[in-house]
């Protein structure tokens, strides 16, 4: 992510922990696991990642002179970012989380902290979890549009409808025609 669009000057601590968020729900969605594997809160102002996982994370990138924090001002706000101190291996994301990856980045990396907000308030895993909790990755097979990639709306009243068949079974000629007819 910092390689891609750390240099944009929107990208603060707040919408990187977004993207993460969008990444790894996206990724449970089609893959059925997320690429971080960190647990995500809801709180106010969006899901962050699990300060005991991501501190380890950070601070072990920070003792290998993988990464560095600054601070920087913004808008007349205090904004915390993270600079890339080497390149990342991009051989360990399959070519299927590169695209995740790279989709995400392309539709959101660009939004303001205060945009990418309001859009993930829109997002049932952020909605249906209450504040202070873990969001459920399991979530995110329900997620609708256009935070989805599939309609699980539609497709929930397709197998109800399956189903609904199955239990009917089979019937007549006679009885199709009369259908048709009405």
């Amino acid at each position: 992510i910092l390689e891609r669009c750390g240099g944009k000057p929107n990208l603060g601590e707040t919408v990187f922990y977004k993207l993460l968020d969008f990444i790894d729900f996206e990724a449970t969605e089609l893959l059925g696991h997320p690429i971080t594997g960190m647990p995500y809160v809801r709180l106010q102002y969006g899901p962050v990642p699990r300060k005991k996982e991501y501190g380890q994370v950070l601070q072990q990138m920070i003792e290998h002179q993988e990464l560095k924090v600054i601070f920087h001002e913004y808008f007349g706000r205090r904004q915390k970012r993270y600079v890339n101190l080497r390149e990342a291996d991009s051989k360990i994301f399959s070519k299927v989380e590169e695209e995740i990856i790279n989709r995400n980045l392309m539709q959101l990396s660009d939004m303001k902290a205060a945009d990418i907000t309001h859009y993930v308030h829109g997002d049932i895993p952020w909605k249906s979890t209450p504040d202070g909790n873990v969001i459920s990755y399991n979530l995110a097979f329900q997620r609708e549009l256009p935070y989805s990639h599939f309609d699980y709306g539609v497709a929930r009243e397709e197998a109800t409808a399956i189903d609904i068949l199955k239990d009917l079974g089979e019937i007549s000629d006679e009885e199709a025609t009369y259908y048709k007819n009405l």
